[in-house]
């Protein structure tokens, strides 16, 4: 089976013959081993288009509150390019909205080092350190997310966020 089949499959829905495995490919593969050069999509020729038209599906997925198609979407998406950021925060949103959170923190922390500058994955972090009653991480997470939000103004609305939940605190 080539690649373009298997994403077809996916996009469409049908049993993906290794969902299964997906989870400890994904730990094996991107965690441990990253690749020196190069992406899976380049590798198996997944064009541009293929992988925006993945993540299109996923991220309709996640607004339509279809989890678990998003989830399998978001894995194969940082599987195939763990470079763009993302696919990280599509999949840290569907672990959180799945209250898997500490799979949403690895997916965040993986975003934050793909854009070291974005707030984003902080924030989001910090959010899931907040419903696991964890403070002292939440505490650093906000303080992150703030240090780098407060330097754009295109974050001014998550500045205030933040300062809003640290005067909870």
């Amino acid at each position: 089976m080539k690649l373009h089949e298997l994403l077809a499959k996916i996009r469409n829905k049908k049993e993906c013959p290794i969902e299964k495995d997906i989870d400890i490919y994904l730990e094996r593969f991107v965690f441990e081993k990253m690749p020196n050069s190069g992406t899976l999509s380049e590798a198996f020729d997944v064009s541009e288009e293929d992988l925006e038209g993945l993540y299109a599906d996923a991220y309709a997925h996640y607004n339509g509150e279809r989890y678990d198609d998003a989830l399998l979407n978001f894995k194969w998406l940082v599987i195939l390019d763990p470079f763009v950021q993302k696919y990280w925060m599509g999949l840290g949103g569907t672990h959180q909205m799945r209250e898997e959170y500490k799979k949403a923190l690895k997916s965040y922390a993986m975003a934050a080092v793909v854009d070291s500058d974005d707030p984003y994955p902080h924030y989001y972090a910090g959010l899931c350190y907040e419903a696991t009653n964890n403070k002292i991480d939440k505490e650093k997470a906000y303080e992150l997310a703030y240090e780098r939000a407060k330097k754009y103004a295109i974050y001014v609305s998550l500045v205030h966020k933040i300062q809003t939940k640290r005067s909870k605190l």
